[in-house]
C-alpha cells in the first residue's frame, strides 16, 4: 500500500472546505451593495468533483452545489 501524502487534503477535507465557502462566501461591498464570489467556489467545486474518488465526499459536495443541504 503506497504511503499517504499527509500534505495532500482528502476528498472530504476539500468538500468541507468548499461547502463552508459556498455557505458563507467571501465578498466585498461596492457602492453599498454586497458582492460575493460564490460563483467562483461553485465552479471550483464542480471542476474538482471529476477528480474525487471518495463517493461520500463527492455526494456531499454534489448536494451542496445543488443546495440540497
Amino acid at each position: 500500500m503506497p504511503a499517504k501524502n499527509i500534505n495532500q487534503p482528502t476528498d472530504m477535507e476539500i468538500a468541507l472546505f468548499l461547502a463552508a465557502h459556498l455557505d458563507n462566501p467571501c465578498g466585498i461591498y461596492i457602492d453599498g451593495k454586497w458582492h460575493d464570489i460564490r460563483y467562483f467556489y461553485k465552479g471550483l467545486a464542480q471542476k474538482l468533483l471529476a477528480s474525487m474518488t471518495n463517493p461520500e465526499a463527492k455526494e456531499f459536495l454534489e448536494k451542496k452545489i445543488s443546495k440540497e443541504i
